[in-house]
């Protein structure tokens, strides 16, 4: 701006928006980043220019990418609001490993009512190295705006071993995503809304979805299925087998449903942990059990008190059974949901209201379909690992297609890191997995002329300060208690303000 560098600064929230009045109302130039809370995969930049001034923006941020189903997706979000005659996307891949294949799908429109744009004519896609990949994109009809997430998937090449460790300037971060595993088999019950506001559409997506998602079970698994309005009423009494038969009866029964009374949340959660405790008790085996729990509502029949249901889970789960929750439309408590994935070992998600619902719901049940290991626990053995820094290190169950990261401080500048994996598979116990490997990042190659060494080497402290407030942040939204939540509120901030790091909370 004027010729010169301001990088931005985080700060708390409020803090920030005052320094961007005050400046505003000088005539300065200053600008302020604040997340919209609407959509949270977005954020505003507002900035006041000064008269007769030129601003160019260079926005460079780290995150953390997410393997799921098998490979890592890199989703680049382009909306300029008109045509543009002259636009462009490159992006540089490095690697540890070996990249087994590189992939551009369609561009996925922001509205999911619009077809996606076929982008293979204007892409190009190259491979340098081994270690390395290369995509451009330049599109040739201009006239046409682009609005939609760019998306470059990718996977490296995997063992059956304890991962990778990436250790520099007294902080380290632990990668383990083994190959080689087959999947635990699992008793899964389906708790479904079907109250008033699920009548029509809705309910014949949700069909749609479990026909495909019932077809998809395996031999071994057992399932159950669970409905719920005013009353709650089971397909069976307890866990069935997966085969033909009763795959056939499972769909007559969800072909048969019909929308209908309120909503009663508490009272399906707590018959649905009652049936699935009192089965897994009786198992003399390892098995994935879980529970999805599925509602476009809020909870109006029963009790309906947020504390008191959440507090009547923790009360039946006592052997953690994990409860993912599915928050259907824009009028579904997805608070209510988060808080009871979070405490219940597992994760919740939106499904969109839009044509693609049925697939949105299969989607999400690809992710978390296969455990392959089930109580999975790291330990980081000798005095250079500052144990107490350590993020979650502990996971009830390890899914097919993700990766588990790990990271923590150093007592010393070591980059030894010496471990031990454990966990039940399969097969029994996790047993003889190859060894960790390091990664080596004084090599300065690794930037591709884009990042500095020193920036490399800031990516286990950067990792380890993203993991720690998010682990703050999960803790935060599932606390009911107003005290804690100000304490860890306050702890993320101190820590986002020392390495600069924008949450949902803070502004820069």
């Amino acid at each position: 701006m004027g010729g010169v560098l301001y990088p931005g600064q985080v700060k708390e929230k409020e803090m920030a928006k005052q320094e961007f009045e005050r400046a505003k109302r000088k005539g300065l130039s200053a600008g302020h980043v604040a997340q919209k809370p609407r959509d949270t995969n977005r954020f505003l930049v507002t900035i006041n220019v000064a008269a007769h001034s030129e601003v160019k923006f260079d926005l460079r941020y780290q995150q953390l990418l997410q393997r799921r189903l098998g490979f890592y997706e890199h989703p680049i979000y382009v909306d300029p609001g008109q045509a543009v005659n002259n636009v462009s996307i490159e992006v540089f891949i490095q690697e540890s490993k070996k990249i087994t294949f590189i992939h551009v799908p369609p561009l996925r429109p922001n509205d999911p009512s619009l077809l996606s744009i076929d982008t293979s004519q204007d892409t190009r896609i190259s491979r340098p190295s081994p270690l390395t990949g290369h995509v451009f994109y330049k599109p040739s009809d201009t006239d046409r705006p682009l609005r939609g997430a760019f998306i470059i998937e990718y996977e490296v090449d995997r063992k059956f071993d304890s991962g990778e460790i990436m250790a520099v300037n007294g902080y380290f971060v632990h990668f383990f995503a083994p190959e080689g595993l087959k999947p635990l088999p699992k008793d899964i019950l389906f708790i479904l809304d079907t109250s008033n506001s699920m009548e029509g559409k809705k309910m014949r997506q949700l069909r749609e979805a479990m026909l495909e998602i019932l077809r998809d079970l395996n031999e071994g698994d057992r399932f159950n299925l669970l409905r719920f309005a005013r009353n709650v009423k089971f397909w069976h009494q307890d866990m069935q087998k997966w085969n033909a038969a009763n795959m056939q009866g499972a769909l007559r029964w969800i072909s048969e449903l019909d929308a209908g009374s309120i909503t009663n949340i508490n009272g399906a959660l707590v018959e649905g942990l009652k049936m699935m405790t009192k089965s897994s008790e009786s198992l003399n085996e390892t098995r994935n059990s879980i529970i999805v729990f599925l509602t476009d509502g809020e909870a109006t029949e029963g009790e309906t008190n947020k504390v008191k249901i959440l507090a009547n889970v923790d009360r039946i789960n006592k052997h953690g059974i994990p409860v993912f929750g599915l928050s259907f439309g824009a009028d579904a408590d997805f608070d209510l949901m988060r808080k009871l994935s979070l405490r219940n070992n597992a994760v919740a998600r939106r499904i969109y209201e839009a044509s693609d619902t049925s697939l949105q719901l299969k989607n999400f049940y690809d992710e978390i379909s296969a455990a392959l290991i089930a109580d999975l626990k790291f330990s980081y053995l000798g005095d250079n690992v500052d144990n107490t820094t350590l993020t979650n290190r502990r996971f009830q169950n390890y899914y097919n297609g993700t990766e588990v990261v790990i990271a923590g401080k150093l007592s010393d500048n070591s980059s030894d890191v010496t471990l031990k994996v454990d966990g039940n598979t399969n097969k029994g116990s996790l047993g003889n997995i190859d060894p960790v490997t390091s990664i080596d990042i004084q090599n300065s190659s690794y930037g591709i002329g884009l990042m500095t060494d020193a920036d490399i080497q800031a990516i286990p402290e950067k990792l380890w300060a993203y993991l720690t407030i998010k682990q703050l942040q999960d803790q935060r939204i599932a606390s009911s208690d107003p005290v804690e939540k100000k304490k860890l509120s306050k702890r993320m901030l101190e820590l986002s303000v020392k390495v600069s790091h924008s949450f949902l909370f803070w502004s820069f």
